[in-house]
């Protein structure tokens, strides 16, 4: 990844977490469900709308996502893990999207190391 392709892509992301920080209560990592609630799933109404984004399966949710992003879509990402964001029992809640964040963090720390090495 170039450094002006992270730049897009850490733009991206910060959007995505800004929706999960405005909205916990939809936030929803704890399964792969290919909704507008979990990351990639807001990646891909971001990138192609929300009505748009209805329409996808969750295999084409994640492949959006990870093309947005100029990922690889054969390869696990812990950001899109389920249960990336704790337990099923904290979905909705503060704590899941603070964590559902700290995901994103991680994942773009490990993006700008190998940019900028």
């Amino acid at each position: 990844m170039t450094k002006p392709e992270f730049k897009k892509v850490k733009s991206l992301l910060t959007w995505v977490k800004k929706m999960i920080t405005l909205h916990p209560e939809n936030y929803d990592q704890t399964n792969w469900c290919g909704t507008r609630c979990c990351i990639a799933g807001w990646i891909d109404v971001k990138v192609n709308g929300a009505e748009v984004h209805a329409r996808h399966t969750p295999s084409e949710v994640f492949d959006n996502a990870c093309k947005a992003l100029g990922l690889d879509n054969s390869r696990d990402y812990a950001m899109f893990e389920a249960g990336s964001a704790g337990p099923t029992c904290f979905r909705g809640t503060a704590q899941h999207a603070e964590a559902g964040c700290a995901a994103i963090d991680n994942f773009l720390a490990e993006q700008e190391a190998e940019v900028t090495a």
